[in-house]
């Protein structure tokens, strides 16, 4: 069997290309339609602003044709805008006296520049016109120029006043700086001179120091001396004063010294004025007697141990050797007589006694005894002549004794401080009371209690004085 063989043909490319050219033909008659479509847009926006910009009477006016020719010939170019623009700036400028330089705010100034002009324009209407604004405008322009011609004269003088001033304060500066220089050439001179002043005074203080701590340790050395010699005097002292004491029990002095002693009569009664009670002594300047001085009346017996008398008289004038003395008190049935003894405990002739006052007084009949008796007491014999000590030795002479102090109860743990020092306070006088008048017995000191005192230096007290 024949078998049928196909003849092979050439493949279309005449076909393609021609497809191939059809196809970029309708591409680019797309692309020139939208082109033109888009330029007639461009055109008509073009032609619209051109529109908005300037109408077609006016392309013609001769001003628009000699902005047109000027934008078309300029370089570098500047548009009948950029003119107008700039032309308005000016105007601003002349009319508001500020430049722009910014096209927006150009046009702005010459909006109101106009809106001026136009306030301007009808001001002038209403006054007789632009040419007397205008006349008012430049006279008063004139006189702000005479006014800033003035002002920029002062403006000079002012200046020149002000160079002056300056060149004075310059002048003054220099003037105080060299001053301030010299100050602290002078400080910096002081302190170097008070450095070594103080260098100075730190070597001779640490030399005194020295010398300071060197004499303190001899007089250290000579006080701790002196003290041990003191110590072994104290111990001998009261070796002695035991010894006297032991001496004094065996001679048989020691048995209640307060009664067997009495002071010895000081003068005597010479005569007493009939029908007056006033007297006189035999005891005057002479004796250190003087008025004021109070004597106890005795009779011409002696003086007896408990010190009780016949009277009191007061001294009331004084002669060398005789004093008047009113009588201030006698006793009934036994009144002073001549030949009667005076006698004063506080009160010698040729010496001074002395006393030791110890405890609280009720001179005047109270039942209070108090510190201003105690002072009361001490005040009389200083008066006589007597002299108070502090403390119990073997040269006192009388120890006054004040009322027995109330031995005080110790407070309890509950109550206030202010108790507690109140107790401590009289604890204190109760031991010291009660110390002194052992030590006077050990020691054979006379013992005076208030009445004796009294009756012994022959003072009467006013009874109830102080209630």
């Amino acid at each position: 069997m024949a078998r049928v063989i196909q003849q092979r043909t050439s493949p279309p490319y005449l076909a393609i290309v021609f497809v191939f050219l059809f196809l970029v033909a309708l591409t680019l008659a797309i692309l020139f339609y939208l082109g033109g479509d888009k330029a007639k847009k461009q055109n008509a926006e073009n032609v619209d602003l051109l529109a908005k910009l300037v109408s077609t009477s006016e392309r013609n006016e001769t001003a628009i044709q000699k902005l047109t020719n000027t934008a078309a010939t300029s370089r570098p170019r500047v548009t009948v805008v950029g003119q107008l623009s700039n032309r308005i700036r000016q105007l601003a400028k002349a009319m508001i006296g500020e430049e722009e330089t910014t096209g927006m705010n150009s046009l702005k100034r010459g909006e109101e520049a106009l809106k001026q002009a136009e306030e301007l324009l009808a001001r002038a209407d209403q006054s007789g016109g632009l040419a007397g604004q205008l006349t008012d405008a430049l006279e008063k322009q004139d006189k702000g120029a005479k006014e800033l011609k003035n002002l920029k004269a002062q403006l000079a003088l002012k200046t020149g006043e002000l160079q002056k001033k300056q060149k004075q304060v310059d002048q003054l500066s220099a003037e105080q700086k060299a001053s301030l220089d010299r100050l602290r050439g002078q400080f910096t001179d002081v302190d170097k001179q008070a450095h070594q002043r103080e260098t100075d005074h730190q070597t001779k203080l640490k030399a005194a120091e020295d010398e300071w701590r060197r004499i303190r340790a001899d007089l250290d050395a000579n006080i701790a001396e002196k003290a041990q010699q003191i110590e072994q005097l104290r111990i001998q002292f009261q070796q002695a004063q035991a010894e006297n004491v032991r001496l004094r029990k065996q001679i048989g002095e020691a048995s209640t010294p307060q009664e067997t002693v009495a002071p010895q009569p000081d003068g005597q009664i010479l005569e007493i004025m009939e029908n007056r009670d006033f007297c006189y002594i035999n005891i005057g300047k002479d004796h250190r007697v003087r008025p004021g001085h109070n004597f106890a009346v005795y009779p011409r017996s002696g003086i007896p141990k408990d010190g009780s008398d016949k009277g009191k008289i007061v001294v009331v004038n004084v002669k060398a050797n005789v004093s008047g003395c009113r009588i201030v008190s006698q006793k009934k049935g036994d009144p002073v007589v001549v030949g009667d003894l005076v006698g004063n405990v506080a009160f010698d002739p040729t010496r001074t006694y002395t006393f030791v006052v110890e405890g609280y007084f009720d001179l005047h009949g109270t039942q209070r005894p108090s510190a201003l008796g105690t002072e009361e007491v001490k005040t009389l014999i200083r008066r006589h002549g007597g002299k108070i000590i502090d403390e119990l030795n073997i040269q006192t002479d009388f120890l006054v004794l004040g009322s027995d102090p109330v031995r005080p109860l110790k407070p309890r743990p509950e109550d206030p401080p202010a108790t507690l020092a109140v107790y401590t306070e009289r604890k204190k006088t109760y031991d010291n009371y009660n110390s002194v008048k052992t030590q006077a017995q050990e020691m054979n000191v006379p013992i005076l209690t208030t009445n004796k005192f009294l009756s012994f230096i022959g003072y009467s007290p006013t009874r109830g004085l102080g209630e």
